[in-house]
């Protein structure tokens, strides 16, 4: 089995469809009240306490989108495309001992970007999001060098260094909205510090995409009373299996104040907000968080006149095991839905359970680390579950529901993604880069490529009306590589490539023996294109049908050092 060469790791530890965190519901980090960005000059302007629902409504309205409409914000020749993002993940591990690959201490967290073609359309909220980030990364390594001076404390006065426990601490980040109306951040941490469990939690931050405003709970919902009521009388229904406290008339407006630093979080959703509350605010450690969801449509009479749905096409990431309320066949009444992946001792998937309204599909699946997603796409909702497998590769299956009936659309190898920067693994701090699939347009399609060794391309692509995920007919492999770990071993001759255009500049040009090179990208299953050190782009034809791999007849490890291919 030939070795796997790390090229192809450089997009596959990227997964969107797995973070490709495990479910937006699912929750990591403790549960604290955040404080509040200051990320504009007019950040406090309707945040006074003793103002009255009717006014906290209309100051609401005047930073809505709509009220920015007339300000020359955005005119006729913005950018008109759904709102897309980047996010940055740092990573890092400390050992117990140097040369060592015993952890001692793991973390990570994320940052997140508007993507290059959305910065010139909002302006103001590509502000707030550099204190965003600049807020999340200071108090990330403040925590982080506490907890890893603790672990570093205890574990020398551990008796047994080699059974002690490793520490972690993980913020990662699910987006729950992104439009042109608003943007809402969901920051899921975790952290474990030896003990019988570690702890958990979500923080949302919730911003207005033009006006670049952090908003509070009041700014979107003003009557914060009402609101007590009805998330009240939804945590009764929803966890009435649960142990929760007898005292939800004190403890609900304990937490849910709508202030900036109130103790619970919430997040803007595309039909409303989700209310959530962490660890030990409604009830024990077993009995864990609760989040309920104030739609629009079921209670428009709470949210300030200029709130409006998502609209048009987008994607949600959802949790498994939470049910889901959404309108699937576009038909205006709301189905209930649920995923459940059944997983064997070692947490394999072999089954997919989809109930749709009471009714269980059974769906057979292979894989680990399920994450599925709803497409809203020409007035229907579809499907798409993505898992991982052996080898780090990846798979995303799409689902088309029929009534109450699942059937299979397709099976893509690969996952969704977006165009991204390079990883880099070689800093202190490894960067990888994601792009967080929410909109079923202009997007790419991640797959392992076994063409002149095994890589990692991404190939543009969209979701149509039908749910199917569709390439083009002239679709290109892009690879992610930076290497030049290949290096030819005499003077070979191809054509040569515009890299703008993607088509033959010059024809038959030497490329010189012992050139450095990385694979820039495929074409088909019969082109491939190389790039050196100095950015030129050289094609080649090749027969990849048979094995081995041949140009003009000949084996390509002839022709060039450093090819491998994974096993």
């Amino acid at each position: 089995m030939r070795r796997l060469i790390r090229t192809v790791m450089t997009l596959l530890t990227i997964m969107l469809m797995a973070g490709f965190c495990q479910g937006c519901g699912q929750t990591g980090g403790r549960q604290e009240a955040k404080e509040d960005i200051d990320v504009t000059e007019n950040a406090e302007e309707t945040k006074e306490d003793d103002q009255s629902a009717k006014e906290a409504a209309r100051a609401s309205d005047e930073a809505s989108p709509a009220a920015d409409e007339d300000n020359g914000q955005q005119d006729e020749t913005s950018y008109k495309g759904p709102l897309k993002l980047v996010i940055e993940n740092k990573s890092h591990e400390e050992y117990k001992e140097p040369d060592s690959y015993n952890v001692l201490m793991s973390g990570s967290y994320a940052k997140a970007y508007l993507a290059d073609e959305c910065k010139v359309a909002y302006p103001e909220l590509e502000k707030s999001l550099e204190a965003f980030n600049k807020q999340q990364e200071e108090e990330y390594l403040k925590t982080y060098e506490e907890y890893l001076n603790e672990a570093k404390s205890w574990y020398e006065e551990a008796e047994d260094k080699e059974s002690f426990a490793q520490y972690s601490l993980d913020k990662e980040i699910d987006i729950t909205r992104a439009d042109d109306a608003f943007l809402c951040i969901r920051v899921n941490e975790s952290d474990y510090m030896g003990g019988a469990h570690g702890s958990y939690g979500s923080g949302g931050y919730n911003f207005d995409s033009v006006s670049g405003k952090e908003l509070t709970l009041k700014d979107v919902i003003p009557d914060i009373e009402a609101l007590r009521t009805v998330v009240k009388d939804k945590i009764v229904e929803k966890y009435s299996d649960s142990i929760l406290l007898d005292s939800l008339d004190e403890s609900i407006p304990e937490y849910l104040t709508g202030e900036a630093n109130q103790g619970c979080s919430w997040f803007i959703t595309p039909d409303g907000v989700d209310i959530y509350f962490g660890i030990y605010q409604l009830g024990a450690y077993a009995s864990g968080t609760q989040t309920v969801s104030i739609t629009y449509d079921e209670h428009p009479e709470l949210f300030f006149d200029g709130f409006r749905k998502q609209e048009d096409n987008y994607v949600e990431k959802v949790s498994i095991w939470d049910t889901i309320t959404t309108d699937i066949n576009g038909d205006g009444t709301k189905d209930t839905l649920m995923i459940e992946p059944e997983t064997d001792d070692y947490d394999w998937v072999n089954s997919l359970y989809i109930t749709v309204n009471g009714e269980k599909n059974t769906m057979e699946v292979y894989g680990y680390d399920t994450t599925p997603y709803l497409v809203h796409v020409g007035g229907k909702t579809y499907i798409y579950v993505h898992m991982t497998m052996e080898n780090d590769y990846s798979t995303t299956r799409a689902f088309r529901v029929n009534g109450n009936k699942v059937e299979m659309i397709g099976e893509y190898g690969g996952y969704i993604t977006g165009d991204l920067p390079v990883p880099d693994y070689e800093s202190d701090w490894i960067t990888t880069w994601e792009a967080p699939f929410t909109s079923p347009s202009d997007i790419y399609i991640g797959d392992i490529i076994q063409i002149f060794s095994t890589h990692t391309g991404i190939a543009k692509a969209y979701i149509n009306d039908n749910g199917e995920l569709i390439k083009p007919e002239d679709y290109y492999y892009a690879m992610k590589s930076d290497d030049y770990n290949m290096t030819s071993k005499k003077d070979l001759t191809a054509d040569m490539v515009d890299k703008e255009s993607l088509e033959v500049a010059s024809e038959k040009v030497t490329v010189p023996a012992k050139t450095r090179l990385s694979v820039y990208g495929t074409k088909g299953e019969d082109i491939v294109d190389l790039i050196d050190e100095k950015g030129n782009i050289y094609r080649f034809s090749i027969k990849t049908g048979d094995w081995p791999q041949t140009i003009d007849g000949t084996d390509i490890e002839e022709l060039f050092d450093g090819i491998m291919f994974a096993g």
